[in-house]
């Protein structure tokens, strides 16, 4: 009983003080009075006739007067109710805050009038809404404050401590930490925030303390795209642990209740900034990419990128994009050449750092994503290694030997290039670091230390280039190289070479005017290797003639048949760009040609593909008389045919194009089509010629026949400025492995390095340009660099490991270690000598830029037991207040006292000892 009231004794001593009026009329009662009357006969009368009634009104008010003291003492003593704990807590509560700081809270694109960003709007509503309310709470309420980026209390830095009670002195302090804080430039995970809040929650019991989580963010879309199902798991982990759980959505335009998907800021960002070649030669030009998405609604126009060489404007050229349309992504190359190398007072002068900046972004809301940089190492030469004519070292100058066209090519045509030639026992001897590519050309074999060395070479970004030729042995390639896909060689080999072609058959070649080498699909011109044939100094695609109209003219006599059988096809990391054409006699392919021609006859009988069937029945009577044409035609012919009459790889110009290609959308020739397609490719595309992988960090390139004679004319004859186009492209290639890593800062990064090379520590710096400072005079901007502590490498699997995680701001990060010599290497080698491993981060622009918020009913069906809010929507901050409501709250309670005064003071007069004046002539007409 006495849990229904605030004040439970000032409701007992109300309770006695009921029965005052009662004791007061009975006391009343008892007193006798004598009171002389004119007229003794009105008294008998009225006695008579109005003694029930003055009984019945006197109770009344006798029993007005005891509620008016009964619903005062409700007030003094605050009655609860008869249910006083429905819906109230009366436990103590702790609260955890989740702060999102991801660079994404950046966002002011559309934040309040005062211009602040969503990351301030989080900081005010932790401050000024969510402990002001639990504040007011009757129970002790205790609070946590996390960082979504590193997980750490901002409130109390010991987690072992007892977290500080919520109250005006926190409130202010927190207030005034919040307000030094700034936006992270590592992107959290909302998932391992959950967790950590639960884990903090889990230390104390839940009998004894209500537990709350407040995750105060932008509630990004891409955020529960990426992590959707791991947030449900946690929330309803959470929940079925007994902690509530609010997800407060501060992001502007608030959320609103009957709009699903909420309106979002536009963003303009660089998503990528990246070189062609990870080392550069001096004073010779390099290719860089950029990448710029706009991510939001509207089309931005005439957005520049200006660019910072170490720290110095005016020295790249200013890149344009004239238009840039919503959610669409463009890209520009360009090329920077470097002349800085490093000095014996400054190694570290060799890592150039390339700065971009946003400029003329329109209505970009996030300014953290328009920044980014890169690095390239430069040095006054770069090396190759070439391991080359084992068997007959002196025919270097011979047109026969297997290095004289590659070695013409990079000693004549490639400035900065040195070199190197030797056998694959100058891998054993030499530090493999130093080249920028390694070649094996007809190398037979490679023994298991020769393949270890090679392969942790391509795995710390190097590339290799291997040249297929008569003295390699297919078994050791595959159990050595290849090992079931393990291996950094792509594919495996056949047990031997193609046959040299008959005299026949080089004629019959020389008669049929088709291209020698192919394209094996139309995504390979955008591959890193082939890319710069197919596309200007702009990087704007350029038509397919103008480098393969030398492909008319490449013989390739003989070659290494790779079948397309096996795990390398499922491989995502190899790729066949060129391959040879099919060469098989076209009888085979007769039975199939006439099954397609029938297919094709059985569909198209309908009046709506009359348009057509002149233009297809055409094609079809060639595709009949080439495939049984007595001479034996090239399959090539056929090829030609298929591709006209499939017309999704030819575009001449011909007006039939257009026609074909819509008669092919047909539903009805689904199942034709798939067949066309089959033919057209099993007709038209030979053996691989070109392949490429990424192994590691590196890459690898391999060409199915030699070099250069005696199994090709392509270097030597007419089709050799396609073999020089192709061979330029793919150094550059090989070259470039481990630059295009896209690193965003808060990730791992983990090297190994073998054991016993170098010493077990590493020495780490800092460099990087704030581009959003540029002096106007000098358009220079600040560069930082900074020395960073030693640390040392750890030991894993025989091997030294760097383990490096505190890459928090963009820029470069460089890594110097100690090598030493050892007892198997050359004499004069030097006993230490140092190495460095340069690396970048940037934000991580292609999550963050991303401003869309989820969908309302996204959020419900994937955190089903949680609620969110809006700043402007306080109504649930009443549950955190969790103060107990009595009838004082409460406005109807003094209405009914104000009615029973005014009843009570009516019935008073009404009862008081006074004749009334009709009452007098109807008992006492003689009065």
């Amino acid at each position: 009983m006495m849990s229904f009231f605030l004040n439970p004794w000032t409701m007992a001593a109300g309770a006695a003080l009921v029965s005052a009026p009662i004791i007061i009329h009975l006391i009343n009662r008892m007193r006798f009075r004598r009171v002389k009357w004119a007229a003794m006969e009105f008294l008998l009368k009225a006695q008579k006739r109005m003694r029930r009634k003055m009984i019945i009104e006197q109770l009344i008010l006798l029993l007005m007067r005891c509620l008016l003291v009964f619903l005062v003492g409700l007030l003094f003593a605050r009655f609860l109710g008869f249910d006083p704990l429905q819906g109230k807590e009366t436990r103590p509560t702790l609260h955890v805050v989740l702060l999102d700081d991801s660079p994404s809270m950046g966002d002011n694109g559309q934040a309040g009038a005062a211009g602040t960003d969503t990351f301030a709007e989080a900081s005010k509503q932790i401050t000024d809404q969510i402990m002001p309310a639990a504040a007011e709470a009757t129970t002790a309420q205790r609070l946590r404050i996390l960082r979504l980026s590193n997980l750490q209390d901002l409130v109390n830095p010991d987690v072992n401590s007892e977290p500080q009670q919520i109250n005006g002195t926190l409130i202010e302090n927190v207030r005034s930490q919040l307000a030094s804080e700034k936006v992270s430039t590592v992107r959290g995970s909302l998932v391992k925030g959950l967790q950590e809040s639960k884990a903090l929650l889990d230390r104390v019991s839940a009998t004894d303390t209500a537990r709350v989580v407040h995750v105060v963010t932008d509630l990004r879309a891409l955020d529960w795209n990426t992590e959707g199902e791991g947030i449900s798991q946690v929330v309803q982990e959470l929940s079925d642990a007994g902690i509530k759980v609010h997800f407060v959505d501060v992001a502007s335009p608030y959320r609103k209740t009957e709009r699903k998907s909420p309106a979002f800021s536009d963003n303009l960002a660089i998503l990528e900034l990246k070189p062609r070649n990870r080392v550069a030669a001096k004073d010779q030009p390099i290719d860089f990419e950029i990448r710029v998405k706009n991510f939001g609604n509207t089309e931005i126009k005439d957005v520049a990128v200006q660019f910072f060489l170490n720290g110095q404007g005016n020295i790249i050229t200013t890149v344009v994009f004239p238009q840039i349309p919503p959610n669409q992504e463009m890209s520009q190359i360009f090329q920077v050449t470097f002349n800085q190398t490093a000095t014996k007072d400054d190694p570290l002068a060799a890592f150039n750092i390339v700065s971009a900046q946003l400029t003329n972004t329109g209505s970009d809301s996030l300014m953290v994503d328009n920044a980014r940089h890169a690095v390239v190492e430069v040095r006054d030469r770069l090396s190759v290694l070439v391991i080359s004519d084992i068997a007959n070292p002196d025919r270097r100058d011979d047109k026969k030997g297997d290095s004289f066209y590659l070695r013409r090519l990079f000693q004549d045509a490639f400035g900065g290039i040195n070199w190197v030639a030797g056998t694959p026992d100058s891998l054993d001897r030499q530090d493999l670091r130093q080249y920028s590519a390694i070649y094996l050309l007809n190398v037979p074999s490679l023994n298991e230390k020769q393949r270890e060395k090679l392969e942790g070479y391509i795995r710390e970004g190097g590339g290799i280039g291997v040249f297929l030729g008569p003295d390699v042995q297919p078994e050791t390639y595959n159990n050595q190289l290849y090992r079931g896909g393990e291996g950094f060689f792509p594919v495996p080999l056949p047990s031997e070479a193609s046959k040299p072609l008959t005299d026949e058959e080089k004629l019959k070649r020389t008669l049929s005017f088709s291209k020698r080498i192919l394209l094996r699909e139309s995504a390979s011109k955008s591959h890193p290797a082939l890319a710069g044939i197919y596309t200007n100094d702009r990087g704007v695609a350029v038509k397919d003639t103008e480098i393969e109209r030398y492909f008319y003219f490449a013989n390739i006599d003989r070659h290494w048949p790779i079948a397309r059988l096996g795990r390398w096809r499922e491989d995502r990391s190899v790729q066949e760009l060129f391959c040879l054409p099919n060469e098989r006699p076209i009888s085979e392919f007769e039975e199939r040609a006439v099954k397609l021609i029938d297919a094709i006859k059985l569909k198209y009988g309908e009046p709506k593909f009359e348009k057509y069937r002149e233009t297809v029945d055409d094609l079809l009577l060639k595709i009949r008389n080439t495939v049984g044409d007595t001479r034996n035609l090239p399959l090539t012919e056929l090829a030609r045919l298929l591709d006209r009459l499939l017309a999704d790889q030819v575009n001449e110009g011909d007006p039939k194009e257009a026609l074909l290609r819509e008669f092919w959308g047909n539903p009805e020739l689904a199942e034709a089509k798939a067949l066309a397609q089959s033919l057209r490719d099993s007709s038209k595309f030979g053996d691989p010629l070109y392949i490429a992988r990424r192994f590691g960090n590196g890459r690898v390139a391999v060409m199915t026949t030699t070099v250069g004679e005696p199994w090709t004319d392509w270097p030597s004859l007419g089709g050799a400025a396609a073999w020089v186009a192709v061979v330029t492209e793919m150094q550059k290639y090989l070259s470039g492995g481990g630059a295009d890593v896209n690193r965003s800062v808060g990730t791992p990064l983990v090297e190994n390095f073998e054991m016993g090379r170098y010493k077990p520590v590493i020495n780490r710096t800092f460099i990087s340009a704030d581009t959003t400072k540029p002096d106007k005079a000098t358009q220079k901007v600040p560069v930082v660099r900074e020395d960073l502590k030693t640390q040392p490498l750890d030991t894993k699997d025989g091997a030294l490991q760097l383990n490096f995680t505190e890459a928090k701001q963009p820029g470069v990060y460089l890594f110097k270690l100690t090598w030493q010599k050892r007892d198997s290497d050359p004499p004069g080698s030097p006993s230490e000598k140092p190495e460095y491993l340069a690396t970048v981060f940037n934000i991580d622009a292609t999550q963050e830029g991303d401003l869309r918020r989820t969908n309302s009913d996204d959020f419900k069906a994937l955190a089903k037991t949680a609620e969110v809010h809006s700043p402007d929507d306080t109504g649930w901050l009443d549950t955190l207040k969790q103060k107990q409501t009595d009838l004082s709250s409460g406005r109807w309670i003094y209405l009914v006292l104000l009615l029973l005064l005014i009843g009570e003071q009516a019935m008073a007069v009404r009862l008081s000892h006074h004749a009334r004046q009709e009452d007098l002539a109807i008992f006492a007409p003689s009065a």
